[in-house]
């Protein structure tokens, strides 16, 4: 903990609230509009590894009929 000064660690629990915050508020605003974008952002929190297959050509193993 020598190298770490309290300053720059209560700096980064702030961030951290920050985004945790944003993501809430994220989330009621969404709840109002429909389901569907909740389900798309609750995903996007995980990065784009969903996206990025479908936008480069991926099909699935077994096509969604």
């Amino acid at each position: 903990m020598s190298g770490v000064s309290a300053e720059t660690f209560s700096g980064y629990k702030q961030r951290e609230n920050q985004f945790v915050w944003n993501k809430q508020v994220l989330r009621t605003k969404t709840k109002q509009k429909s389901g569907v974008v909740t389900v798309a952002l609750e995903v996007s929190q995980f990065g784009f590894s969903f996206e990025r297959p479908l936008t480069m050509g991926w099909t699935p193993p077994h096509p969604i009929i």
